[in-house]
């Protein structure tokens, strides 16, 4: 399977009506036997009722190196037939402009419904639901992303014109690390009858904004808890030789060489640098003054710019490493020996900047400000007079009057008497 890094997708106008046949065709029927693709990605399943039960393959040219080349990526409808990308133009929706009017401050986009891949990605945003009917081909009448102030991601969705309308949580960009069942999405809510923006725009506003900032919380604090907590353990893995007595604790990894401990400590960092901004961006928006003088939070709270200049110095190597694979050229087998010292590098010099993120303390002060995530903080107002209020509160401690001084001529100076 191609690295999601790697991947760079053939425009669907540089291909042929010829190529879409082949696509069927091997995707159809196997073993791949075409002079010019092979299916590279794909599963070949049926539902019961003899229609396509998946919707998407990959395919790559004959002459092209595995893992270096370019892909066609290939949407298909429940029969079978490729569905060629077309050009997405201007999208307009009158429902999309009604709530724009009532919900300043957030970006409201219509959405491209052609079939195919415009039709699959719209399934994919839906974080954790669907709705009925949707296929391939058959596009519901309306289809908008919301995403909000504070980063939250919603989708509209209307499957006719005189049906119930339907929002709920959308993926974000780094929904892929999100495993297990922490992130919780909120539920879709549904409105019916006739349709009162007003009452859409609020339960937006005060329900799903809330609770979907809240799941994304909760889902990128454990996927960064668990990176983090495998960095931990690769900081005390085992290399080269052991012995029987070092390999006696279970929870000690061994690994070969240095190259097959940082290759493993890379995947974590992949999930630390999608997550982490989010999550630093929250602490640092949810904090006060107050916060460093607790003795909880504020340790951690001074030692956050640690974990902040290591995600930076981590994400120009992910740069760096992405620009220079990019540009490899020669023979297959001289690609894949310039990838594998190229990752090599990549997970060398990353290495010291991970185990900054395993000693830093980005979960426990994701953490501590879970319970602020999609609630109204306090005002700056109520943050002073709350300062003022504990100050005053302190019980007064006294002094004893110092005597009374004798003034001092200054030097220079005669004192005048009568």
């Amino acid at each position: 399977m191609p690295s999601r890094d790697l991947t760079n997708y053939i425009d669907h106008a540089d291909l042929t009506a010829e190529d879409f046949a082949a696509f069927e065709y091997l995707r159809a029927y196997l073993p791949n036997t075409h002079p010019r693709w092979e299916l590279v990605l794909g599963v070949n399943s049926f539902t019961s009722d003899g229609q396509w039960a998946s919707t998407e393959a990959l395919f790559g040219p004959t002459d092209s190196p595995a893992g270096a080349g370019r892909f066609a990526q290939v949407y298909f409808d429940e029969h079978g037939k490729a569905l060629p990308d077309r050009p997405t133009g201007p999208v307009s929706s009158p429902l999309a402009g009604q709530l724009a009017g009532h919900l300043p401050g957030w970006s409201v986009q219509p959405l491209p419904l052609h079939p195919g891949r415009d039709l699959a990605d719209l399934h994919n945003r839906a974080w954790s639901w669907s709705w009925s009917g949707f296929t391939s081909t058959s596009a519901p009448h309306t289809a908008i992303a919301l995403t909000g102030p504070a980063g939250e991601h919603l989708l509209v969705i209307r499957p006719g014109e005189d049906t119930p309308l339907h929002v709920g949580p959308a993926r974000p960009d780094d929904a892929h690390h999100f495993f297990g069942s922490a992130s919780q999405p909120p539920e879709v809510a549904t409105f019916a009858g006739r349709l009162d923006l007003a009452a859409v725009t609020a339960e937006i506003t005060g329900t799903l904004a809330p609770r979907c900032q809240q799941a994304l919380w909760r889902a990128r604090s454990h996927a960064a808890e668990t990176a983090v907590e495998g960095l931990r353990a690769l900081s005390n893995a085992l290399i080269g030789e052991t012995t029987w007595s070092d390999t006696r604790d279970r929870s000690i990894q061994v690994f070969d060489s240095e190259d097959d401990r940082n290759r493993r400590a890379w995947d974590h960092v992949e999930v630390l640098l999608d997550t982490g901004q989010h999550l630093l961006a929250g602490i640092r928006s949810t904090t006060h003054v107050e916060d460093h003088l607790d003795p909880l939070a504020g340790p951690d709270l001074r030692r956050l710019y640690v974990v902040e200049n290591a995600l930076t110095r981590l994400q120009e190597i992910r740069d760096g490493w992405r620009e220079a694979v990019t540009a490899l050229v020669g023979p297959p087998g001289t690609i894949e020996l310039l990838l594998s010292r190229a990752e090599n590098l990549r997970n060398e010099e990353a290495w010291p900047f991970s185990q900054r993120l395993a000693d830093g303390p980005l979960p426990s002060l994701a953490a501590y400000v879970a319970p602020r995530i999609g609630t109204a903080g306090p005002s700056r107002d109520q943050q002073m007079n709350a300062a003022v209020a504990r100050t005053t509160a302190l019980p007064a401690q006294t002094t004893a009057a110092a005597p009374p001084t004798k003034p001092t001529a200054q030097p220079g100076r005669r004192e005048l008497t009568r």
